[in-house]
């Protein structure tokens, strides 16, 4: 009876080691897994607000480029009365001020691209910024691209690990990915149609009522007058 006693006793000692150990460890191990949790989120916190500045801080220099300026300013004078540019005269020229002129926006718009293909700078806040930009500029530079790989294809025949259709690859990629998912407009009070004022009702003229005149005594003619014969 005292040896049956004393396993008892031991299995009810065993039993609640086990389960502080094991409830230790568990509890342990979630606070861990909180802790990850929260550490994991602050750091894609951060990192999306450094994203979102680096955007704004790069386009902010971008505007203050005079190079990137007078480059811009250079391609506006030459566009024709559709809107569109002659590339290949400028394309046969090794060096001008018109060719480097495109290069300069070329680049800025690859720089752009391939800084929000990595992750260094945040798409959303570039796209509400240059959507119409960014998409024009694509259909406008869209042929000299197609013509400058073409040009540096047969200028490099015998590298044959380069590739000349990477070349503006991620601007290209960018503004057709934006083509298909354009910028959505924002719903405001002023531009919702459910915020629209309603139109007035038009009120019926009313009828204009005239006051009534009375009509005029009529002489009484007396009883006893006789009519003549």
């Amino acid at each position: 009876m005292m040896l049956a006693a004393c396993s008892g006793w031991f299995q009810h000692v065993a039993a609640w080691a086990h389960a502080s150990i094991f409830g230790e460890l568990w509890f342990q191990n979630a606070i861990l897994a909180v802790s990850a949790a929260i550490a994991i989120l602050t750091i894609s916190t951060s990192s999306r607000h450094e994203r979102r500045r680096a955007t704004v801080d790069i386009v902010r220099d971008q505007q203050k480029d005079e190079v990137l300026i007078a480059a811009r300013a250079t391609i506006r004078s030459l566009e024709g009365a559709t809107g569109k540019i002659d590339f290949g005269p400028i394309l046969a020229e090794k060096d001008s001020k018109n060719l480097r002129a495109i290069y300069d926006v070329l680049n800025s718009y690859k720089f752009m691209a391939s800084g929000m293909r990595t992750g260094a700078f945040d798409e959303n806040t570039y796209k509400r910024m240059y959507y119409n930009t960014v998409v024009t500029h694509w259909e406008m530079f869209r042929g000299f691209i197609e013509a400058y790989r073409e040009k540096y294809k047969k200028e490099n025949p015998g590298v044959s690990s380069l590739n000349a259709d990477t070349l503006y690859q991620d601007f290209q990629s960018l503004a057709t990915d934006w083509s298909k998912r354009p910028l959505k407009r924002i719903r405001t009070r002023r531009n919702s149609p459910k915020a629209t004022a309603p139109a007035p009702k038009q009120r019926l003229p009313q009828a204009v009522i005239l006051p009534q005149t009375p009509n005029p005594p009529q002489p009484k003619t007396p009883s006893n007058q006789k009519t003549s014969t």
